[in-house]
């Protein structure tokens, strides 16, 4: 991935989010110091990838060839890929390295578990897990953007 700058930032962010996740259910002074600034911080970074995301042309078209490849250049509906297809499944191989992967696999599972326990007070770790995890799911589309920039027009 050509842009560093903000790609390694945005996935150790993601990676504090997903410790301070995990450890904040059995450390109650972590979940009330470090769970609402830190939704903050990932917040922020969410936002600045999805910006860069949408306002880049060369990654727009990336995403687009990528598009016309998975639907396997036909119209709309296109060809019907399995959730975990080896490519373009959830956990496929063009949508991040092993690192991203895997990581976005521990927010997956901890954005499914906050989802099932949060109640009035554990909100706060569900929004934190949902931020987490759309910091991933973005580091892998700016991913698949930059890949796919040579199969665009």
């Amino acid at each position: 991935m050509n842009d560093r700058w903000l790609a390694l930032p945005a996935f150790t962010v993601a990676a504090v989010c997903a410790v301070v996740i995990a450890v904040s259910a059995f450390v109650p002074l972590i979940h009330g110091g470090l769970v609402e600034p830190l939704t903050y911080v990932a917040g922020v970074v969410a936002i600045m990838l999805f910006v860069r995301l949408v306002l880049d042309p060369k990654i727009r078209r990336g995403i687009d060839a990528a598009n016309i490849e998975m639907r396997g250049g036909r119209p709309w509906p296109g060809m019907n890929r399995a959730f975990f297809d080896r490519d373009w499944g959830l956990f496929g191989s063009r949508l991040g390295s092993r690192p991203l992967l895997a990581l976005r696999a521990i927010l997956l599972v901890e954005f499914v578990l906050a989802m099932m326990l949060s109640g009035r007070k554990g909100s706060d770790l569900l929004a934190l897990s949902f931020v987490a995890l759309m910091i991933a799911m973005l580091l892998g589309l700016m991913r698949v953007g930059l890949g796919m920039r040579a199969a665009g027009p």
